[in-house]
């Protein structure tokens, strides 16, 4: 590699701000209240609205039960599963 070939990019680094919702508005289901949205900074996070042929079902993430010292990145790990699409290369 020459002093002059630019640095490959790597990743983005996924670190959303604690108001950020979880759910991506495009896989909600029709109708939903913004009020029931998991925000990244709940201890909960209600995945229930992204399934559309059970609206009754509860899918709940409960982060209170994660050691604490490792809560941060499995969330970040979480959002990133929910949010960014997967790299063609893994399909």
């Amino acid at each position: 590699m020459n002093a002059s070939s630019p640095l490959p990019a790597g990743p983005e680094v996924i670190d959303p701000a604690p108001d950020t919702f979880v759910l991506p508005f495009n896989r909600l289901r029709p109708g939903f209240d913004p009020e029931q949205l998991p925000r990244f900074r709940d201890l909960a996070w209600r995945l229930a609205l992204i399934s559309p042929k059970e609206p009754n079902r509860s899918l709940v993430i409960d982060w209170s039960r994660c050691p604490a010292g490792l809560r941060p990145g499995f969330m970040r790990a979480a959002f990133a599963e929910l949010n960014v699409p997967t790299p063609a290369v893994l399909l």
